[in-house]
């Protein structure tokens, strides 16, 4: 008994395979081409967690401690008594993603956590993307 059945593709599945390869290395191509497409965000997630972090330093150091938060280019600063302190990733200066830049800012805290100068916006810029702002309030909140 001979069986006349050919195993392999049609043209048609090798065409199809090829196109869905096709469109997959176009979309992970993309992500990985340009600037970053979300440095602006992160940027400022960086920026109000290190917001954040400076109003707790200030609320766990106690009211004859100067706390501040210096921003201003791709980079910043938490600093204790005019020293620059380690960050929570290492370091004593921080820097935002590739491309991105910040307005010029210096945040006080006291004691309680509360923005004692400083407090306003900061604007987040990269090119190709829209501005995005950290708003510190007087009472320190960070968003």
């Amino acid at each position: 008994m001979q069986h006349d059945s050919q195993h392999g593709f049609t043209l048609i599945e090798l065409i199809m395979v090829i196109v869905i390869l096709g469109i997959l290395a176009l979309a992970v191509s993309a992500r990985f081409t340009g600037p970053e497409p979300f440095a602006s965000m992160a940027a400022q997630d960086q920026l109000i967690a290190t917001a954040r972090y400076a109003q707790q330093q200030a609320m766990s150091r106690g009211p004859n401690v100067t706390v501040s938060l210096s921003v201003g280019g791709n980079s910043y600063q938490v600093l204790v008594d005019g020293n620059p302190i380690t960050l929570p990733g290492g370091g004593t200066t921080g820097s935002l993603p590739s491309g991105a830049t910040v307005s010029v800012a210096n945040i006080n805290y006291d004691s309680l956590g509360n923005a004692t100068a400083g407090a306003g916006v900061l604007t987040v810029s990269v090119s190709g993307e829209p501005n995005r702002n950290v708003t510190i309030e007087t009472t320190g909140y960070a968003h």
